[in-house]
């Protein structure tokens, strides 16, 4: 199950992301963008103040860690997770979640630094997937984080484990008759997910 974000981010229906992406930081706002495009309760807006941001996205070549400076939460590290490759087309987005809210409190998203050669639209799918989970998917409440779904969808974007197919990606199983993404598609299972934690 997802979990929503603190009462007074939620209000907001907003995400203040600081974009410290390196390489990747052209592809991190046209994928902020495509998110913001896709109808969902909630909209991505880029923020330059690093301790006021909500999310931080990092361009990651390997484990790595965000310290979350918080006045309220002692200043945890956030780190990938022990899977994390930096070679795969797959980021890592860890939340630090209030423990007497059950709410988010801030996220963190590492992009795999190490793809070779990836292409803009391979990268546009990995960002907005992690985006996603930014925003909540994170597989929290209920569970997810320890059976590996983390709000996985059976379709789109957050497909658990993409296929590249040269321009972008594509579900692993590769649906018959469904083109590779982008242009990005929504499962019917992350669209209610969305819905549920910011409405």
């Amino acid at each position: 199950m997802p979990t929503p974000w603190l009462d007074k981010v939620k209000q907001t229906k907003k995400l203040l992301v600081y974009n410290d992406a390196g390489a990747w930081k052209t592809s991190v706002e046209k994928a902020i963008k495509t998110f913001n495009s896709l109808g969902f309760p909630v909209t991505i807006v880029t923020e330059t103040d690093l301790n006021t941001a909500n999310i931080v996205i990092k361009l990651s070549m390997g484990p790595d860690t965000h310290t979350f400076k918080s006045r309220f939460y002692g200043d945890p590290d956030v780190s990938t997770s022990k899977k994390f490759n930096p070679e795969w087309p797959h980021g890592d987005t860890r939340t630090v979640v209030d423990p007497d809210r059950s709410a988010v409190a801030f996220a963190a998203t590492f992009l795999p630094g190490k793809l070779n050669n990836p292409s803009e639209g391979l990268k546009e799918v990995v960002i907005v997937h992690e985006l996603i989970h930014g925003c909540g998917l994170d597989g929290g409440i209920g569970g997810g984080k320890t059976d590996g779904t983390q709000d996985h969808d059976t379709e789109g974007v957050m497909y658990d484990i993409m296929a590249n197919d040269g321009t972008g990606l594509i579900e692993g199983k590769h649906p018959k008759g469904v083109k590779s993404m982008p242009p990005i598609r929504v499962g019917a299972k992350t669209r209610h997910k969305i819905k549920s934690i910011w409405t």
